[in-house]
């Protein structure tokens, strides 16, 4: 029975290191994601020329017609 339990108990100790290796992992990539949005939003007020907008100008045909 004591076996058994050793056994038991060093399954989680392994079991709840590698949840928290897990988190840590996913804890700094988020970090890292948020720097880089960081610096990109500082970049596009410094220099919004540099960066697309979102909303594009509808096109026009070249017979004069819009686009339907």
């Amino acid at each position: 029975m004591a076996e058994t339990m050793q056994v038991y108990n060093y399954r989680e100790i392994l079991r709840s290191g590698y949840f928290e290796a897990r988190n840590e992992k996913a804890e700094a990539t988020y970090k890292k994601v948020m720097g880089r949005r960081a610096e990109r939003e500082k970049d596009m007020k410094k220099h919004p020329q540099n960066y697309r907008s979102t909303v594009e100008e509808p096109t026009k045909n070249t017979d004069g017609r819009d686009d339907i």
